[in-house]
């Protein structure tokens, strides 16, 4: 009896300290444990936050894939900033000045363990193909930082609603890989703009403008971004001439055949319409990605293939009430059919722009 004593006592001071352990462990997991964003949010370097001045032009946009939703660019960025611990005395007959090309900068702040803007295009797809990068070293701790570059970006905000009359936003964003407390941006007054040829057919840049703020890293902590939008206009003779007008010769085809008495000969033609309008379905679709949305375009080809089909419907409808020897009520809504064809496409394309313009 006393052996079953102990070993219940036993038993009950095990799971008492089981559950005091598993307290601790659980307080441990909720207490606020200090973060890299907590740790420079609250840090206040000597000298306060460095201002780095920002530029960038972007010489020419070289593509634009809608299928994979980005965009390619050659651009040149260039930086200013001063900083007392980059300061140097020159010696004698030497320059005022350092120049660095490629990573030899980057050497330089790592060799001294010193601190410089380091620098992320937020929105880069792949690597960055740098050209060429020089950055000067004044004596008295001021920087000039230039970087001519090709880059691939993603295109996050495309929408093609309005397609092929669409314009578009494009932006390259630039953060600063260091939180605010160490460094900020600011605009360069005159130094972003547009090179003069921007490489494209199918698309005319009609504006840009840039601005600075400020956003959240994944780690946490605030950083300065500098974003570069550019606006753009697609340019639609293509689809106009291409698709819009062969569709609009269909359409009036279709119309006149509507004269004919022959309703074989008419039937034949609708399905050939068919086969048509399919094929420029085909042909847009392989310009866009695989939109969860109608676009204008497709609202027109839509309405296109409806009235198609109802129109080799009511010719076949039309054939057998003529089979049927009722020629007489076969012409009456032939009659009748034909104004309706154009009243169905006059509605059908006024419905769709009052949609989307």
């Amino acid at each position: 009896m006393t052996l079953r004593t102990d070993c219940g006592r036993l038993f009950v001071l095990f799971i008492l300290l089981l559950l005091v352990s598993l307290a601790h462990v659980a307080a441990a997991a909720s207490s606020p444990s200090p973060s890299i964003a907590k740790v420079f949010d609250d840090y206040r370097p000597p000298g306060g936050p460095k201002v780095v001045q920002i530029g960038l032009v972007v010489e020419e946009v070289t593509r634009i894939d809608q299928q994979a939703e980005n965009f390619s660019v050659v651009a040149t960025l260039q930086m200013y900033w001063q900083d007392p611990d980059l300061a140097f005395q020159p010696e004698s007959g030497d320059e005022p000045f350092r120049v660095y090309r490629g990573e030899a900068f980057d050497k330089y702040i790592d060799e001294r363990q010193l601190r410089w803007p380091r620098f992320s295009i937020f929105n880069q797809q792949g690597k960055r193909y740098t050209q060429n990068m020089v950055v000067v070293q004044m004596a008295d701790g001021q920087v000039f930082y230039f970087e001519r570059f090709t880059v691939m970006l993603q295109a996050s905000y495309l929408h093609f609603s309005q397609f092929p009359f669409d314009s578009q936003e494009f932006y390259i964003d630039i953060d600063l890989l260091g939180p605010t407390s160490f460094f900020h941006f600011t605009e360069q007054p005159g130094s972003s703009g547009l090179g003069n040829r921007l490489g494209l057919e199918e698309w005319d840049i009609t504006r840009f403008s840039t601005k600075v703020y400020e956003t959240r890293q994944v780690t946490g902590y605030e950083s300065s971004r500098f974003r570069f939008h550019l606006h753009a206009e697609r340019k639609s003779h293509y689809y106009k001439l291409r698709i819009l007008a062969p569709i609009a010769i269909i359409i009036l085809i279709s119309w006149v055949i509507f004269f004919l008495q022959d309703y074989r000969i008419r039937i034949d033609i609708a399905g050939g319409n068919l086969l048509l309008l399919i094929a420029f379905n085909f042909t847009i679709s392989s310009d866009l990605p695989r939109l969860g949305y109608l676009t204008f375009m497709d609202s027109i080809l839509f309405t296109a293939f409806v009235i198609t089909s109802l129109t080799v419907i009511a010719n076949v409808m039309l054939r057998y009430i003529e089979i049927h020897n009722r020629v007489g009520l076969a012409r009456r809504i032939d009659y009748f059919i034909i104004w309706t064809y154009l009243l169905l496409y006059a509605a059908g394309i006024a419905i769709a722009y009052m949609m989307y313009f």
